[in-house]
């Protein structure tokens, strides 16, 4: 027998079948590929099998890779396993279109999408088994919310048109906001070295983004058969946007700007971004984000194929961790207010179509007032009070308490003047420096005490 005749154990072969094995993804697109053509002539022959059948396939492949995954890790051979993992992730978003054909299917379509939502949970907690990953509470539950979302638009298009896009909208935030809020961390059972580090920090940015961009291919998908409007997500993407916001200036600009355009371009879902806005404030001023950075730098490969030891260092940072917690007082005040703002004017254009404002609600107000009085009395905190001046102001002009002409103008500005030049010296006799005190002593000595 010649020599040189390779054999398996030869490097190359080793690195081309089995740590960087092709064979893993053209069976994958055999599959999905096959299940596509059985699909469609099954379909043509009205057998409901093949509506239930092929997505079967689909969830069987998924956890024969799920378990190809578990097995190719405890042999030690992470790089294919990862590979898989991977693959299942891909086949997590419902690449057969069970969740929109479900809805034609009557109740044998309603057991399965049960079915799925069962299997999708515990496929979840499979892939950690499988790669000996501990999933946070949030890295779970978020893309499970991700997938009842998908169920909820797709069956509240027999409610209407109108209320499809509300729900589109407001589940879209309810999935984003879920996943942009909290850490989803996912952290590994076993110590890791610096490029063990790095892949799984990489693994779990594509699954998060494969698994974004199908969401989203979904929604849009249905958004166009079914005729809703994707409109509705700009001003939902505004406010998302906002998470990425360093400072508290941005934020009120996101939110400003995603009620301006509702209110132009379109009046009908004003409601819903209110409300939105909203939420996205009371997420700012509870879960402001707080980033804790790390100065360790991770270890780069050396060369085209890496090897658990063959590094080159340093490398590339490792990414500052991030954590929520409350925003500072005054901005959580600030942020609050905006909140009980937002929330007013969410029930005040409750069914509002757009044209004229809705009229005053007398029970509105009176709420809204006891929520002012309440937080000044009881807490201390007189920010919510420009709210309520504000919704004062508008009464005030819709029932023609305001200047109409411009003697009353005339009269309203040099009153106004009067009243300011009062209250500015009554403010300055109420806190005037004590005799002896502290800032008395710095006032007189220009700014200087002992």
């Amino acid at each position: 027998m010649d020599d040189t005749t390779p054999s398996i154990s030869h490097p190359l072969l080793h690195r081309w079948f089995v740590q960087y094995n092709p064979l893993y993804l053209l069976s994958a697109a055999l599959v999905l590929g096959g299940a596509h053509l059985l699909y469609r002539d099954l379909l043509a022959a009205g057998y409901l099998v093949g509506q239930l059948g092929v997505p079967a396939i689909a969830e069987v492949y998924a956890w024969a890779l799920i378990a190809g995954a578990a097995l190719l890790t405890r042999i030690g051979t992470l790089r294919p396993a990862v590979l898989l993992a991977l693959l299942a992730v891909l086949f997590q978003g419902d690449l057969t279109m069970l969740v929109q054909t479900s809805v034609y299917l009557g109740m044998a379509g309603n057991l399965a999408l049960v079915a799925w939502l069962l299997s999708f949970a515990a496929k979840l907690a499979a892939l950690g088994w499988a790669l000996r990953l501990r999933l946070s509470r949030s890295a779970f539950v978020v893309p499970l919310l991700g997938a009842l979302g998908l169920v909820v638009i797709t069956r509240s298009s027999a409610t209407g048109t109108t209320t499809a896009t509300l729900v589109l909208g407001a589940t879209f935030f309810v999935v984003a906001a879920a996943g942009l809020w909290t850490t989803r961390e996912v952290t590994s059972e076993e110590p890791l070295d610096a490029w063990g580090r790095t892949v799984l920090r990489r693994g779990l940015t594509a699954t998060w983004a494969t698994w974004s961009v199908l969401w989203a291919m979904h929604a849009i998908f249905w958004a166009s058969d079914r005729g809703v409007s994707l409109g509705v997500l700009l001003p939902v993407s505004l406010l998302l946007i906002t998470r990425l916001a360093e400072r508290e200036a941005h934020v009120w600009g996101g939110v400003s700007a995603a009620i301006a355009w509702t209110w132009l371009a379109q009046p009908t879902t004003m409601a819903l971004t209110a409300v939105l806005t909203a939420c996205t404030l009371a997420l700012h001023a509870l879960r402001a984000r707080r980033r804790a950075e790390q100065q360790c730098l991770e270890a780069s490969p050396a060369g085209p194929y890496r090897e658990p030891n063959d590094w080159e260092g340093p490398g590339d940072p490792v990414p500052s961790q991030v954590d929520f917690g409350l925003a500072p007082a005054a901005a959580r005040r600030r942020l609050l207010t905006g909140t009980l703002g937002a929330t007013y004017l969410s029930l005040w254009t409750l069914g509002w179509g757009g044209g004229s404002l809705p009229a005053p609600m007398i029970s509105l107000e009176v709420g809204l007032a006891v929520v002012v009085v309440f937080s000044w009395v009881r807490l201390g905190v007189r920010e919510p009070l420009a709210v309520l001046l504000a919704v004062a102001g508008h009464r005030a002009a819709i029932s023609g308490w305001m200047p109409g002409t411009r003697l009353e103008w005339g009269l309203a500005s040099v009153a106004s003047g009067f009243a300011l030049l009062f209250a500015s010296l009554g403010a300055a006799y109420w806190l005037r420096p004590r005799e002896g005190s502290d800032v008395r002593t710095a006032t007189l000595t220009g700014g200087e005490t002992n």
